[in-house]
């Protein structure tokens, strides 16, 4: 009977430490919504985005995909500023979801990926992938291409890219700044020039 009361208990603690936990959690991403959203009204968010598209709180996945929707707002506008992103979320969570802000670490097969800051990677893409790169302010890549792989690259500010697209794969920089550099290393590369926009 003492070791059923006991289990009865044990139960219990954990069923309130585990409740209090999400209660934190869910202070947390309030907290972490409020935040981002208070800056990105700030940088000009339309009322359309703060209507229909964020009009409640998001998790953590959530939001980064909300990111890569709006990247164009966000690069343009330099929405969420890096000392942010740096508060709010680790190296690994950045990592995990293919934002590098001033960090230098290789990315393979990601669909959209992000180098904001002095950020520098070694990306590799390969079978049948589809994705985007998106170079900010004085960011490096090398990149690699192969079999039947296709990836745009976006470069602003004074980013540079060198890339190398092997077998069947293709490239596509888009320099949407006069300050930024593509050297095609050898391959199907085709540089773009459109810092209009």
């Amino acid at each position: 009977m003492c070791k059923i009361l006991y289990l009865f208990y044990i139960c219990q603690y954990f069923i309130v430490v585990l409740s209090f936990s999400a209660y934190l959690c869910s202070m947390e991403f309030d907290k972490l919504n409020d935040v981002l959203r208070k800056q990105a009204i700030r940088c000009g968010l339309c009322q359309k985005w703060q209507d229909t598209v964020w009009n409640r709180n998001m998790t953590q996945d959530e939001l980064f995909a909300l990111f890569f929707r709006g990247i164009d707002f966000c690069i343009t506008k330099g929405f969420p500023d890096k000392k942010t992103v740096r508060a709010l979320f680790s190296t690994k969570t950045l990592r995990d979801n293919s934002v590098l802000v001033d960090d230098h670490y290789s990315l393979l097969n990601p669909p959209k990926a992000v180098l904001i800051g002095r950020s520098s990677t070694v990306s590799r893409y390969n079978g049948y992938s589809v994705s985007e790169l998106y170079l900010t302010d004085d960011s490096e890549a090398e990149v690699y291409t192969r079999e039947k792989a296709h990836v745009i690259i976006h470069q602003y500010g004074q980013s540079s890219a060198k890339v190398h697209a092997y077998d069947q794969s293709h490239v596509l920089s888009i320099l949407h700044s006069e300050e930024a550099v593509c050297e095609a290393m050898e391959g199907q590369v085709t540089i773009k020039e459109d810092s209009d926009s």
